[in-house]
């Protein structure tokens, strides 16, 4: 976590402090950036449900010291149609926004504007955005823990790093802990795509990550993992000012069935990745 009132470090055992986590991560996170500049999206029926949220949400910024502007609020009208949400976010956004808050109508699950706004934030006007829903804040019940909680994913898509943990192992040199999987949605007659992820500092919280999508539909053995392994090792160099001294290696959605056919391959790339830079 982030120093006390007094600057000296905040730390807690783990394993000592499980019962209380909830309320010990309701304090100063290890880094927070400035949140000068965000929105509150609701739509039209729920003016007093964004209210709600905004005030609880002041608390909560306040409690954990986090430095921040008050945000601009927007009515979405009709508030249960998709285009209306989007019309009124191209209205509203620019490139000055480092957040949007998305107070969708509707309960877990069945909320159907979700995927469309996000994906319009995704891909064609990406900012970083949170949804809460309505009907969660409506219902007042652990609303302050909630947007406690809410806080911390802002804090995190907006670069901060909500904690760190102590004397992590193999981090006595520069490594690299990468993660990669394969997604596949064959069903819809789409591409795998091949996603990549590496951490770039001791603490292992900030990463670089890609996305690539591969030729053939249903392909799990990874042939872009050599460009993408060699540009996380350039990536890590320009944050570190040198190359990984090591690294560690997660692969996820492989069976012991496929590691001839997939993972001894996509070990090889990644020696060639090394040997590269």
């Amino acid at each position: 976590m982030g120093p006390t009132s007094s600057g000296a470090p905040n730390k807690f055992d783990i394993e000592k402090s499980s019962r209380e986590l909830d309320r010990k991560t309701q304090a100063k996170m290890f880094s927070q950036p400035a949140m000068n500049k965000w929105g509150i999206f609701h739509g039209d029926r729920d003016a007093q449900i964004a209210n709600q949220f905004k005030s609880t949400m002041k608390q909560c910024l306040d409690q954990v010291n986090f430095e921040h502007a008050d945000p601009a609020v927007y009515s979405v009208k009709p508030g249960m149609r998709s285009d209306a949400w989007i019309k009124e976010l191209k209205k509203q956004l620019n490139d000055g926004i480092q957040m949007v808050v998305l107070i969708l109508p509707g309960a877990k699950g069945k909320t159907p504007l979700y995927d469309d706004v996000k994906r319009f934030l995704l891909s064609e006007y990406p900012i970083p955005s949170q949804v809460v829903l309505a009907a969660t804040i409506q219902k007042g019940k652990n609303l302050r823990s909630i947007i406690s909680k809410v806080v911390i994913q802002i804090n995190a898509k907006l670069g901060g790093i909500p904690w760190t943990v102590d004397e992590l192992p193999f981090m006595d040199k520069p490594t690299m802990i990468c993660g990669l999987d394969v997604f596949h949605a064959t069903s819809l007659g789409k591409k795998s795509v091949l996603a990549l992820s590496a951490s770039m500092n001791n603490s292992a919280t900030t990463f670089w990550s890609t996305s690539v999508v591969q030729d053939d539909v249903g392909q799990e053995a990874s042939n872009n993992l050599c460009r993408g392994m060699t540009n996380a090792c350039e990536a890590f160099k320009r944050a570190n000012g040198t190359y990984p001294a090591q690294i560690i290696f997660y692969r996820d959605g492989v069976g012991e069935g496929q590691i001839e056919g997939v993972c001894r391959p996509e070990i090889t790339q990644i020696k060639q990745a090394i040997v590269s830079v």
